[in-house]
């Protein structure tokens, strides 16, 4: 589960862009609140990994071929819309 919540491009992308950019790990001298917010996020990782490993592992029986090839078409349609969204307001604003 620690190698998941490493390897994990959110997790870094968070902590290395977003969390400084709103100063939250920069609390004065003390490293016990830094300290304490990044234990707790590390603990949201792994209770997230167990749940989802887990509603997986119970749902397996279920998930055969035609059912992952309709998850797979679902889901390519959802990142499709969210590019064509994304390309249509860079057009509309005049960003390209």
């Amino acid at each position: 589960m620690f190698a998941l919540t490493i390897a994990n491009p959110l997790t870094i992308l968070f902590f290395t862009i977003i969390i400084p950019g709103f100063g939250v790990v920069i609390a004065g001298n003390s490293f016990v609140s830094p300290g304490g917010f990044v234990i707790g996020v590390f603990t949201g990782e792994v209770l997230w990994w167990a749940f989802l490993c887990g509603t997986l592992g119970s749902i397996r029986s279920y998930l055969n071929r035609a059912h992952l090839h309709l998850i797979n078409r679902l889901a390519g349609l959802f990142i499709a819309g969210f590019g064509a969204v994304m390309i249509a307001s860079a057009l509309i604003s005049g960003n390209i």
